[in-house]
């Protein structure tokens, strides 16, 4: 659907993009920084393809006023959208629901994080901007020779220690040895992300054979 004709520039009003001011100069955005994650209220607002959105009750009227699209980018995660029409360049663009209620104007380099992973829980609990690196670092693992983020079975050497685990930090492939199991290996990368990605670390959920999760 494409919405009403708007202005592409650098402010943002909270009717056309999200809920950014400009202050002297400087837009100023909600703290990247998330609430805790709880059981607070939610409403879900019906996309296409049978989707749908959860937001907070009190985003809820402010968003429900357009009409949104469920939208898989490169078939992976699901996000909610709408279009607006450029009148300088009279182009449609994409406006993300997650990015309007974190309010990043279009353009801006700032992205917006689902802690989650779950492109269409867009309550304010689950939202934090961030930079794009810092968004790569919590994404989900894809599922291949092992079940845990960062780790990979050594291809021709199963000998005593058959797992290895790695991390991609600045651009670089760090490696971090190789482990007798896929846990031990789980494991050690949970540590090496911490480290380097603090709370951004999306982190392997291993059960080991105690029972304690690590």
């Amino acid at each position: 659907m494409i919405g009403s004709i708007l202005p592409m520039s650098t402010e943002c009003s909270q009717n056309n993009w999200g809920r950014s001011i400009r202050v002297s100069g400087v837009v100023s955005f909600r703290a990247s920084t998330p609430a805790p994650v709880l059981e607070a209220p939610m409403k879900e607002i019906r996309l296409t393809q049978g989707k749908v959105a959860l937001v907070d009750d009190e985003d809820y009227e402010w968003l429900n006023q357009w009409k949104w699209n469920a939208y898989r980018p490169k078939g992976v995660t699901w996000y909610a959208k709408r279009c607006v029409r450029d009148s300088e360049s009279r182009r449609n663009i994409n406006v993300l629901m997650h990015r309007v209620i974190m309010g990043l104007c279009h353009g801006n380099p700032l992205t917006v994080d689902h802690i989650d992973g779950n492109g269409l829980n867009n309550q304010q609990s689950n939202l934090r901007v961030c930079t794009l690196a810092q968004n790569v670092r919590n994404r989900h693992v894809v599922i291949g020779k092992s079940k845990y983020r960062g780790v990979c079975l050594c291809s021709g050497r199963l000998g005593k220690r058959p797992w290895r685990a790695s991390i991609n930090t600045g651009g670089k492939n760090l490696w971090l040895g190789k482990y007798a199991t896929e846990e031990e290996a789980a494991v050690a990368y949970n540590g090496a992300a911490l480290e380097y990605f603090g709370r951004f670390a999306n982190l392997n959920m291993v059960e080991l054979d105690d029972g304690v999760l690590k």
